[in-house]
């Protein structure tokens, strides 16, 4: 069923084409991970990426951990709360903790308390992604150039700065 499903493009559709109910598939689905997750070797990983991901309106919000290097999915909690990712800096052996030399995260701030409180230098693991930073460079050059531009304005001038606003692809 497992394979089905992921040969279907959702959930519903292997559904209908094994004859069983949503919730059987889900039932399905949560016996393979936990399977997976029984299997699973604890071991270190130097890089991860923390992340919210919205999975519909009913379900909501999860904060999703990934090796980075493996590009595997390693944890995944309810919400996007510091609660959220400490659970699973929790479960990590102090040698796992040792070993992480990095957390790729927006800047969230829960996200980045639970890092700085529950990693030995925390601080100094955290990077930003890149998106966020530059949006909030941005941000920043933008609100600079409208005050200037006021300036310019209530001085009487012509304004060089008209149409000037700062526009980076963020990728």
């Amino acid at each position: 069923m497992i394979d089905l499903i992921l040969q279907c493009s959702t959930v519903k559709g292997a559904c209908a084409i094994a004859g069983l109910s949503w919730d059987e598939a889900w039932g399905i689905m949560q016996r393979a991970v936990a399977r997976g997750q029984a299997r699973k070797e604890a071991r270190p990983i130097a890089y991860i990426g923390v992340d919210e991901r919205r999975f519909g309106k009913v379900i909501g919000t999860h904060t999703v951990v990934c090796d980075l290097s493996r590009s595997t999915v390693e944890f995944v909690a309810e919400e996007r709360k510091t609660e959220s990712l400490a659970a699973y800096y929790a479960q990590l052996t102090d040698e796992q903790k040792a070993a992480l030399h990095a957390v790729a995260m927006d800047m969230w701030e829960p996200y980045i308390g639970a890092t700085r409180d529950d990693l030995p230098n925390g601080d100094e693991k955290i990077v930003f992604h890149r998106f966020h930073i530059m949006r909030d460079m941005t941000k920043a050059v933008d609100t600079v150039r409208k005050q200037e531009h006021r300036e310019f304005l209530r001085a009487g001038e012509d304004s060089p700065l008209a149409g000037t606003k700062l526009r980076v692809p963020l990728q």
